[in-house]
């Protein structure tokens, strides 16, 4: 197992994850799909919801003004799981050899997305959801968060092949060294006419 290379696949990995998470989900980008919410089922406004759905809000401001606490916190948390579970997905397969870095980026996305749905759920309850929490739920949240992870999750794999190096596996380096050659027979045999075995 090369460490320098798992630890680089998963640094960059849990970075773009960050990036993706930071960029898509602010409650900058929140607030204009919140205008733009009613636009029809052919908008590009859709795909912006999907790629965008792990939400965090840190200001209740304007539209956020009676966001309840609860709900922020289930964000913020379920923003930071993500993270981590990007991390230690990408961490556990690093450390295995023959895994593909690309499916392996894109499937630690996905599950850090539904990581990310559950726990919103799980802590913001009914103030974010209509009724109490329910099985539904849930599944609904879990599958919109791993929709995330399906939609953008590629941009994660390719980090993680480009920090993988060469092929986009996590095959250790020295498995590919040549064999060592035998040493060479010795120039000049005994005296005595031949060798001894």
């Amino acid at each position: 197992m090369n460490t320098g290379r798992t630890q680089r696949t998963v640094l960059a990995g849990t970075f773009t994850a960050f990036l993706l998470a930071a960029g898509l989900g602010n409650q900058w980008v929140y607030n204009k799909l919140l205008d733009h919410i009613r636009v029809g089922d052919n908008s590009g406004w859709q795909l912006l919801a999907r790629i965008s759905f792990p939400h965090w809000v840190v200001d209740k401001s304007g539209k956020f003004e009676g966001l309840p606490s609860k709900t922020m916190t289930g964000m913020l948390v379920g923003a930071v799981l993500l993270i981590v579970a990007v991390a230690i997905v990408i961490a556990i397969a690093a450390r295995r050899d023959g895994f593909s870095a690309v499916i392996t980026g894109w499937f630690a996305t996905v599950v850090g997305g539904a990581v990310y749905g559950i726990a919103l759920v799980t802590i913001a309850g009914s103030n974010f959801v209509s009724g109490r929490r329910s099985l539904d739920t849930f599944l609904t949240f879990t599958s919109e968060g791993a929709g995330f992870g399906l939609l953008v999750g590629w941009v994660v794999g390719i980090a993680c092949a480009l920090a993988a190096g060469p092929g986009g596996g996590y095959a250790a380096t020295s498995s590919y060294a040549p064999p060592t050659s035998a040493p060479p027979y010795p120039q000049n045999p005994p005296s005595g006419g031949g060798y001894r075995y």
